[in-house]
């Protein structure tokens, strides 16, 4: 009997010693994935962290860390099962645990699921109005990520017809490969690469990869040759990558990791041999300059920049070449630059096709590549196109770039059959629709009876929010609208009538299916009562405690209902603004777009905040600096006078002021 019991007691302490020490070797491992992510080497460290879950699959923070470096690995979708372990254990250990169960769903394209717990989320954000830790996401970001969902599912039901190819490890390897740069004769593919073979530097950076270098391949046939390193007069032993190239290769731009990041240029003095790279003084600044693509007649520039005074983060400029150099830049516009960074803009061979990369717009997530027409008769860009899915995923999509007759591009990308990290593609089939064939949808219409007091139809007219929907009158007081678009929209229209009030009503208009529809609301206008007569109405001042630069001699400026165009009588106030700048080059002034309350808040924030970039881009093209402004839309949050009627009301609040910051 005494046996027995010491050999359990042997076999007890066996068991504890055995726990303890595995408990000691998961703190080595956690400890040792914490030290390499300190250097930014994230798949070393995931690894560290993978081992630790694998001895204990209960540990919180192995599972934790594990699917925050899951993430920022390649294989993102794999950080639910860790973070869902997590939730499983103690669902009070990170504040934002829906949130990033969310994230990998996204990344996994399974968007209905990341909607759940992104909106899970946002129900434990406003039950906790008051918690401010460090992994607290704000609600602005969950909303964006919620829209990208909705994205993603309306690109990936009509998947466009093209064929994704890995261009193999003739110019892949097992490291990053990323930002081709193609000639016009579609000979010589320039990219870069953070591989070992051919490298300059034996050496590895803080992140435990090779430093990046440049590398060239030449096709001969149809097939590319082998990548080589472009050599050590254009690489150095630090970061060196490819950007662009002029239309007939004669000219090379390069990123070099000096002065914040600035943009060089190499000149091929003969075939294959290049000349020592030096900078684009005029274009660069004490800021980022990441990107850079040349129009093919060299006579004008994007690039992307940090830069103060942009849409928000990085932005894409343009610049023109003068005598001597190139002009100063200026930022491409609302049109073109979101709140979001937009990066690796690429001119196409027609010289008005840009493409270009942005994490914000119309976009399924991380960045999504972009096209935009320019309209040469009217000097602006079209609105941007999303180039749709399989080209577009949630992970960064970057570095665009097609043939001359538009039948292939190249692109950097991280898919299922890479070779390790970002790697090259070819895509092809790109000429025509090669969009799925849609099922047949029927219409959706819209019907609108505007009537009087007396419910008789009156002789009213229509006006909606969105550009997009012109409501025909089809009899007295009865508009129609049709479309067989498969994506809904809400909008506001808005009736009025000499004599009566205006009056607006929010409407849901369905998307189109394989059924008819049929949408019908009523405007009741009722008559302005009769009242005594007043005096004019005055411009009031606005009732806000912060200062307006009207104090200064600066007016506002007021709008059309749903229009952004600036008034023609408003453009002498526009060259007090000017002329108040250039007496006054060390002044900044904030540029305050707001609105009447028609409309939904997210619609009325966005048309403030492109009134106000309309003002900024006049006094830009008058010469005054981009970077002498702030730009704001506060929507519909301050208005100066009721919004009930059109006359003394919404039309004061459909405006832009002036504020100076220094």
């Amino acid at each position: 009997m005494k046996r027995v019991i010491c050999a359990s007691v042997l076999i007890l302490l066996a068991a504890v010693g055995l726990q303890a020490q595995n408990e000691r070797a998961v703190s080595r491992l956690i400890a040792s994935g914490d030290k390499i992510l300190e250097k930014g080497a994230v798949n070393l460290a995931l690894e560290q962290y993978k081992k630790a879950v694998e001895l204990d699959p209960e540990n919180l923070e192995a599972n934790y860390k594990a699917g925050q470096t899951s993430l920022s690995s390649v294989d993102k979708s794999q950080a639910r099962n860790y973070f869902e372990k997590v939730q499983e254990l103690d669902q009070n250990f990170r504040f934002d645990i829906e949130y990033l169960i969310g994230r990998s769903y996204q990344y996994s394209l399974e968007f209905d699921q990341a909607i759940e717990h992104f909106s899970f989320y946002q129900e434990h954000l406003e039950a906790n109005t008051n918690y401010k830790g460090d992994d607290r996401v704000e609600m602005k970001n969950v909303e964006r990520r919620i829209y990208e969902c909705e994205v993603g599912k309306e690109l990936i039901q009509t998947p466009l017809k093209l064929e994704i190819t890995n261009l193999g490890n003739i110019i892949n390897s097992e490291y990053g490969d990323y930002a081709p740069v193609l000639s016009v004769d579609e000979d010589m593919l320039i990219f870069t690469s953070r591989r070992t073979n051919g490298n300059q530097n034996d050496a590895l950076d803080d992140d435990d990869l090779p430093y990046e270098d440049i590398y060239i391949s030449r096709k001969v046939g149809e097939e590319w040759q082998p990548a080589e390193n472009i050599g050590n007069v254009v690489n150095t032993r630090f970061h060196d990558s490819a950007l662009g190239v002029s239309l007939h290769g004669e000219s090379l731009f390069i990123y070099k990791d000096l002065n914040n990041g600035d943009i060089f240029e190499s000149d091929q003095v003969t075939d294959g041999v290049w000349s020592k790279p030096f900078p684009l003084k005029e274009i660069n600044s004490r800021y980022t300059e990441q990107s850079i693509s040349m129009s093919p007649d060299g006579e004008v520039v994007f690039f992307s920049s940090n830069r103060p005074g942009g849409m928000g983060g990085f932005d894409i400029y343009v610049s023109r070449r003068e005598r001597g150099g190139w002009s100063k830049p200026v930022n491409a516009g609302a049109q073109i630059n979101t709140e979001y960074d937009e990066d690796a803009a690429y001119i196409h061979y027609d010289g008005k096709t840009l493409y270009f990369s942005s994490q914000g717009g119309y976009g399924m997530g991380g960045y999504d590549i972009f096209k935009s027409v320019y309209d040469s008769t009217n000097n602006t860009w079209g609105t941007p196109q999303n180039l749709g899915y399989p080209v577009n995923t949630p992970d960064d999509d970057v570095h665009f770039v097609n043939t001359q007759d538009g039948s292939r591009a190249y692109y950097a990308s991280v898919r299922e059959d890479g070779l390790g990290y970002t790697d090259i593609y070819m895509i092809t089939n790109l000429e025509g629709d090669f969009r799925e064939e849609k099922p047949k949808l029927q219409s959706v219409s819209l019907v609108i009876n505007v009537v009087g007091e007396d419910n008789a139809p009156v002789d009213a007219t229509v006006s909606t929010n969105d550009g997009s929907i012109q409501l025909a009158k089809e009899s007295l007081g009865k508009f129609v609208y049709s479309t067989k678009a498969a994506e809904g929209k809400s909008f506001s229209v808005e009736a009025r009538l000499s004599g009566y009030t205006p009056k607006s009503v929010t409407v849901d208009l369905p998307g189109a299916t394989a059924e008819s529809q049929e949408v019908s609301r009523t405007i009741s206008l009722s008559k302005i009562p009769v009242v005594v007569k007043k005096e004019p109405v005055k411009e009031p001042e606005p009732v806000r405690k912060t200062t307006v630069a009207r104090k200064g001699g600066l007016r506002n400026l007021y709008f059309d209902f749903d229009k952004t165009e600036i008034r023609e009588e408003f453009y002498s106030r526009l060259e007090e603004v000017k002329e108040l700048m250039s007496r006054n080059p060390g002044r900044s002034i904030k540029v305050v777009g707001h609105s009447d309350n028609v409309g939904t808040t997210r619609y009325n924030e966005e048309l403030s905040m492109n009134r106000a970039k309309k003002v900024v881009a006049f006094l830009v093209s008058q010469g005054i600096s981009s970077q002498r402004f702030e730009v704001e839309g506060l929507g519909a949050k301050f208005p100066l006078a009721s919004n009930d009627d059109e006359e003394e009301g919404r039309e004061l609040n459909r405006r832009v002021e002036f504020k100076i910051v220094n």
